[in-house]
Formats: structure tokens, C-alpha cells, sequence
């Protein structure tokens, strides 16, 4: 097993939902010390439905592995004091409040490196932290629809649909994780200052709209619904075999003809109105009729195996059970395991591999205020009579078996 490249920092996680988890699992996956900081109530996730794992959802257990849970009360002073004497040893703070909520709790980016001055702070925001939307409430299906990806997405003259992943949450997640790698990397340069990363659902999601809004940016026009297929290269989406679907592009001149000929219909590629990539993006009508009809007569295996040897790229539509069975999904070791209590959890890790490694540790998901007591000891120094004393005055809360927080 490699040395994980981000082993000796620390990262303070404040953030719930989605889009941070997801940013601090990665963190924590590379080799970070993630301390996840609830409030006494824990984060909402801890109760979504519709899957539960001795007590805990499934949801939160997806996205929480590889961290230290503690809870403390930013709002009570003393709480707010352990966490801000957390901050001056740490390297990172992660959070995603509502606008002004850090500065209302004395948190915000400034206060804390006046505390330490090599903190990186990052704020997940749905819109930002300034503008005309700032203040709106933001969810994943809203802001995939308020940044476009909505409207390009499902089938020409019906509703449009989301995303079958939330590409708002995650998106933001990513963009969160690279920008907080940027500053940890760049901060010997800066003479070890802090820096304050920020990011937003909406922001991650308008940027993943790429070469299509250069396109609308271009010719003034919006993109339309095109269900499967590509705006510029045709064919390239999902066909119905015999059996099930059938997903392939064979865009350039070449492959087409390539794709004619394993049709035993090579005279389409000759065809006046197929023969070049242009051609074919303004008779899509036509084409992808006539291919349509040509694929229901085998079964997707028997056209992965024709298609594959003559060059095309394609592959079969898989559920989801499918995609994480499958070999490739195996070889990697992608489907990682930890126990809680007794039962098994499989979740999803990370497709980040370092020097060859598929391996690195998994631990479980913390209880809420699980590891209270253990990190500030372990970390502060403090005696059991101040951490006591915490617990009394409900700054801090630890857990109680894994049924809620007590103190």
C-alpha cells in the first residue's frame, strides 16, 4: 500500500447533504484526517430514506466514510471556542451554510485565519454567496433546471427530465475537492498564508455545460432535446437491439462506413446524404430511422462483439447492479466494504488510484458525536474534567450507543 498523498492533513467538515460529504469523502479517501463537526441534532441526511443499516441511512453512510464525527454547538461560546482551537491546528475548513450564516457565527474565512494563518477555508454555496439568487434555496433538481442541464435533457417534444445522477451536487463537490487540492498545493508558494476557496451547486453546474454553452454562446440559439444522441455527430447514442439497448458513436467518416459494412449495408456509407459527418448531422431524421430498425434484428451481445471487432465504439446499456458486477468495476476493487455493528456495508469508492494501489483503508461512517471525547483529547490535549465540563454546559455532546447524542 502507497502513502496516500494527503496523509498529515487535517480537514474540518462542517458541511451536510450532498455536494460537501462527497468533496470530504474524496479528501478522506486520499489519505486525509477528515473531523466531521455536527450539531447536536446531526446533519438532516442522517434520516433520509428509503434504506437504513442499523439505525443509519444508507445515504449518509454513502458519503461520510473515512471520517471522525464529533458534535459541538457553534452557537453555545465554549463550543464555538473548541472549534475555533480546532482550527489552529488544522489545514482545511469545509462548509456549506446558507449565505452570511459563517459570518454570523464568527467562522466566515477572515475570522479564522486570523486565528491561523495558513487555513484554507471552502464555501458550498447553491448560488453564491452575492447576486440576485444568493438567497434562494437551493436543491439538486432545481439547480440542474436553473443551470440548463435540464433543458437539454430527455426526448425532443416531451417534459424535459434530470439528470439520473445529481450532477449539481456532485459537480460542486468536484469543483470544491480540485479547488481546495489548488490551495493546499499552492500554499508553500503564498509563504504558507491561508486561502478561501468558493464554489456553488448552480456556478459547478452552468460549468459543466462546456461545448454546449460555447455552442448556444455562439449561435444565439438554445440547444434542443436530442433524448440520447449528440448535437453534432450522428450516430452516437443508444439503440434498441433484440434483447436491450445498444449504446455506440461511430461519428467520424471511417467508423460509419465501418458500422455499414457490419450492418451488411455498406452502400450507406456511400450514400450521398450519410457519407460525411456533416451529411449525416443534417439527414438525422433519415439515418437514425433506418439504423433504428436495423439493430432490432440481434441481440446486443451479438452486435458488441461485430461492432467491437470492426472498430466502433459501444458497449451495452447495463442497469446499475450490472455496471457494479461487472469485471471492470471488480478489477479495481471500486465496491468497498466496512462494518457497522454487525452488518456489512458496501458503498462505492474512489476511482482515484495512486502508484498502481486499488487499496486504501475504509472506515465506517461515524455515529453522530461518536468520536467526541477521542479527537479532543487527541487533538486539543484537553483533561477529561474540561471535557466534562463541555459535555455539562452542552458545548460539546457525544453519542450514546449510536442512538442520538447525549450529554
Amino acid at each position: 500500500m502507497t502513502s496516500l498523498p494527503l496523509s498529515g492533513i487535517r480537514i474540518l467538515d462542517l458541511t451536510q447533504a450532498l455536494a460537501g460529504p462527497f468533496s470530504t469523502m474524496l479528501l478522506g479517501d486520499m489519505g486525509a484526517e477528515v473531523i466531521k463537526i455536527e450539531a447536536p441534532k446531526g446533519e438532516p441526511t442522517r434520516s433520509t430514506p428509503p434504506y437504513f443499516v442499523a439505525g443509519e441511512s444508507l445515504y449518509n453512510l454513502s458519503v461520510n466514510r473515512n471520517k471522525q464525527g464529533i458534535v459541538i454547538d457553534l452557537k453555545n461560546e465554549e463550543g464555538r471556542q473548541a472549534f475555533l482551537d480546532l482550527v489552529r491546528v488544522s489545514d482545511v475548513v469545509v462548509y456549506n451554510f446558507s449565505p452570511g450564516v459563517p459570518e454570523r457565527l464568527g467562522i466566515d474565512h477572515d475570522s479564522l485565519l486570523a486565528i491561523n494563518g495558513g487555513i484554507i477555508t471552502c464555501e458550498i454555496t447553491g448560488f453564491g454567496t452575492r447576486g440576485p439568487e444568493a438567497a434562494r434555496k437551493a436543491v439538486d433538481i432545481v439547480v440542474q433546471s436553473m443551470g440548463g442541464g435540464v433543458s437539454i435533457t430527455g426526448e425532443e417534444g416531451r417534459a424535459p427530465v434530470r439528470a439520473g445522477i445529481p450532477t449539481a451536487d456532485l459537480g460542486a463537490g468536484l469543483f470544491a475537492t480540485i479547488g481546495i487540492l489548488a490551495a493546499l498545493a499552492g500554499r508553500p508558494a503564498r509563504n504558507n498564508r491561508g486561502m478561501k476557496v468558493e464554489t456553488s451547486l448552480f456556478h459547478s453546474q452552468v460549468s459543466l455545460l462546456t461545448y454546449v454553452g460555447a455552442f448556444a454562446l455562439y449561435s444565439n440559439q438554445a440547444p434542443r432535446r436530442v433524448g440520447s444522441g449528440h448535437v453534432g455527430t450522428v450516430p452516437s447514442q443508444v439503440f434498441e437491439t433484440a434483447d436491450g439497448y445498444l449504446a455506440l458513436e461511430a461519428g467520424f467518416d471511417h467508423h460509419f462506413k465501418a458500422l455499414c459494412a457490419a450492418l451488411s449495408r455498406p452502400e450507406l456509407g456511400e450514400d450521398a446524404r450519410f457519407s460525411t459527418r456533416t451529411a449525416r448531422r443534417e439527414s438525422r431524421s433519415v439515418l437514425v430511422p433506418l439504423l433504428e430498425e436495423l439493430f432490432k434484428s440481434r441481440s446486443t451481445a451479438v452486435w458488441v462483439e461485430q461492432l467491437t471487432a470492426a472498430g466502433i465504439a459501444c458497449g451495452p446499456v447495463q442497469d446499475v447492479l450490472e455496471a457494479l458486477a461487472s469485471p471492470q468495476t471488480s478489477e479495481y476493487g471500486l465496491i468497498k466494504e466496512f462494518d457497522l455493528d454487525g452488518h456489512t456495508v458496501k458503498v462505492i469508492g474512489s476511482p482515484l488510484f495512486f502508484d498502481g494501489s486499488v487499496d486504501y483503508p475504509v472506515a465506517a461512517p461515524p455515529r453522530l458525536g461518536e468520536h467526541t471525547v477521542p479527537v479532543l483529547t487527541r487533538v486539543l490535549g484537553y483533561s477529561p474534567e474540561r471535557i466534562a465540563r463541555l459535555l455539562q454546559d452542552r458545548a460539546v455532546f457525544t453519542s450514546n450507543s449510536g442512538k442520538g447524542v447525549h450529554e
